[in-house]
């Protein structure tokens, strides 16, 4: 049975910034470095306490709520107008399907309803 957390959890905002930056700092040097720095901020903040993240975007429009749950989930390119290797981009980041019950209300007897999708297309 769900249980809440006695803790309350760390919330960041973390801006994108412009599309793929971390790939284009050498050619715009300086330009995004406060917003690297914020981003170590956090991995220094949390230490070795986060087992996991929950990434929330704006940029997944669904008509229900919907959770990627695959292993591995894929990049979408949602930007445009940036050099061509920034499309060809590829990072594995980790998914965790054995997680994706936490976060689905049904899971918990409760509504709205929930859509799990192991893979989306590219934007």
């Amino acid at each position: 049975m769900w249980q809440p957390m006695s803790e309350t959890l760390p919330t960041y905002f973390i801006s994108h910034g412009g599309g793929p930056w971390p790939w284009m700092k050498h050619e715009q040097p300086g330009v995004f470095d406060a917003l690297e720095k914020s981003i170590v901020d956090v991995r220094q903040e949390l230490k070795d306490r986060a087992k996991a993240v929950l990434m929330i975007s704006g940029h997944w429009e669904e008509p229900a709520f919907t959770v990627s749950s695959g292993e591995h989930p894929g990049m979408v390119y949602d930007y445009y107008g940036f050099p061509d290797y920034t499309y060809r981009i590829h990072y594995d980041a980790p998914g965790s399907p054995e997680k994706n019950n936490r976060f689905n209300p049904n899971s918990r007897g409760r509504k709205p309803s929930f859509n799990a999708v192991s893979a989306r297309c590219s934007a």
